[in-house]
């Protein structure tokens, strides 16, 4: 496929967008939905812009059209609502907020927008234990999107909550029409993905960021106010136990390194992670990285090959046991040329050092950020050559290995920490973080995306042709060809049971 520029980023948002005007202008409000649905998606692949006052409002004309509006004036101040479109344990930030509500005592209404819910079995678990709670899952009824969205506004008004708190997908179209179509509740988002664009800025009354980069995003591109923003570090869950389901077979003076995370983390920016890596196991024999996160990948691997020391990187793929995992490792090492937020998390619970590289005007992926909650005893390397002397003294040195691990600990957040943060900060709606603006480099983070995009086999591009089909083609005016393309890529590279899944719809409406 031929790379794409910055215009082209943006003509393709806006092709979707004009899509998605000329069908609500006709009333097909569901093909409407999917269009800014898709466009959302795609705008947060790329971040070239953070938020889309022209999206929401169409959002909320769709709303207004086919769901009836609901007053819940005087909500229950015990009760709130917690809407999730993921249902992931150990994922996101979702578990951290249910334990704080529920530690509270609040009478919880909890819904779940995901299609699925088989890889949530410890949330359903807690709140099940509660008792109290109610349970509304959207896998259990109509995929109709304007049909779920009718069902959870309903389900809302009857609980009369006094609060709502969204734990979204940044094109989570049907919670946000339902909170539209609801009223009086006030309305926190957790915004858990604050580096990148999200539908829905305009739909909340307050923001609680989780560090200080979210928090200068949302008040310098998203139209947010000060007052709106309530900083709240999270901790990594305590998960419910998995057993320990072992590692490979090493030495038995190895010294393990971890690192991982979502593969896109690690790629791009001349491949440089792999260059640390190289690095780190230059310093002793004895070292080996265990990643961790993603099934086995071609381009990763081949990768690992053109390493001097590829042959002491051991996937281990994706791990239900993580806890366990950082329990039989020494040292973990940060992704490049982004972050991994829980993965840092864990590690400092668990007292394991953390080697970190970083842009020196990089401040989207400063460790430090996420770990120094508590203190500001922690920093990262902006030097490749002053990273690899502080690797050297926590491999070769146990008991140093052992005090930094502790630093970290002491400094993190913590369960107990976050629920009184959490109750102080919606009781009084003050910051107790007296965060500064950073200076980010907006224009470069996007160049780094629009770089994956343009290197890594065009995956956005893929997803959109999923979500759209042969209408894409039509859609994408001046860039059919491409849509062509990415909707063959797709095919070709789908499973079987997804694939199957996704011709069914075609068949039928042909029928």
């Amino acid at each position: 496929m031929t790379p794409y520029s910055k215009q082209d980023i943006e003509s393709i948002y806006r092709l979707l967008m004009k899509s998605a005007h000329e069908h609500a202008e006709c009333g097909k409000w569901h093909q409407a939905v999917t269009d800014v649905k898709s466009a959302a998606e795609w705008a947060y692949h790329f971040n070239l812009f953070y938020a889309d006052a022209d999206a929401e409002q169409l959002l909320r004309t769709i709303s207004e059209a086919n769901i009836p509006q609901q007053q819940v004036h005087d909500g229950d101040s015990n009760r709130c609502v917690l809407i999730d479109s993921f249902c992931l344990d150990n994922r996101g930030l979702i578990q951290q907020y249910l334990r704080a509500l529920l530690k509270c005592d609040m009478q919880l209404l909890y819904v779940c927008t995901a299609s699925t819910t088989s890889y949530g079995h410890d949330i359903l678990k807690e709140l099940h234990a509660d008792g109290q709670a109610k349970i509304l899952l959207l896998s259990e009824g109509s995929s109709d999107v304007i049909q779920q969205a009718n069902r959870v506004a309903t389900a809302i008004a009857d609980f009369s909550p006094s609060r709502i708190f969204l734990h979204l997908k940044p094109w989570d179209v049907v919670a946000l029409m339902a909170c539209h179509a609801v009223e009086g509740p006030v309305k926190y988002n957790i915004n858990l993905t604050d580096h990148a664009y999200w539908l829905g800025a305009s739909f909340v009354d307050y923001n609680l960021e989780f560090r200080p980069y979210g928090m200068t995003v949302s008040l310098e591109k998203r139209g947010l106010k000060q007052h709106q923003l309530l900083p709240l570090p999270y901790y990594p869950v305590e998960p419910v136990s998995k057993a320990f389901c072992g590692l490979p077979d090493l030495p038995s003076n190895a010294i393990r390194i971890l690192t991982g995370g979502a593969l896109y983390k690690m790629m791009g920016k001349n491949n440089i992670f792999f260059q640390l890596m190289d690095a780190i196991l230059a310093l002793s024999p004895d070292a080996y990285i265990l990643v961790a996160g993603f099934a086995p990948d071609k381009h990763f691997d081949a990768c690992c090959q053109s390493m001097k020391h590829g042959d002491r990187v051991v996937q281990i793929g994706l791990r239900s046991d993580i806890d366990a995992v950082y329990e039989h490792c020494d040292i973990y090492l940060s992704t490049y040329p982004m972050i991994g937020g829980l993965m840092l998390q864990y590690a400092a619970k668990h007292g394991k050092p953390i080697i970190a590289y970083h842009d020196a005007d990089d401040v989207m992926n400063l460790p430090e950020e996420i770990l120094n909650c508590y203190q500001n005893q922690y920093r990262s390397y902006s030097s490749i050559a002053d990273m690899a002397a502080y690797a050297a003294r926590l491999i070769n040195d146990v008991a140093f290995r052992r005090s930094e691990g502790t630093v970290l600990q002491e400094g993190l957040m913590t369960q107990e920490r976050f629920a009184e943060a959490f109750r102080q900060t919606i009781a009084d709606h003050r910051p107790l973080w007296p965060w500064q603006n950073d200076r980010i480099d907006y224009e470069a983070f996007f160049q780094r995306y629009l770089e994956l995009e343009n290197t890594s086999g065009f995956s956005a591009t893929k997803a959109l042709a999923r979500q759209q089909g042969l209408a894409l083609v039509k859609k994408l005016r001046g860039f059919r060809l491409q849509a062509l393309q990415a909707l063959v890529g797709y095919m070709c590279e789908a499973p079987m049971k997804e694939l199957l899944a996704w011709l069914m719809p075609v068949c039928i409406k042909r029928k």
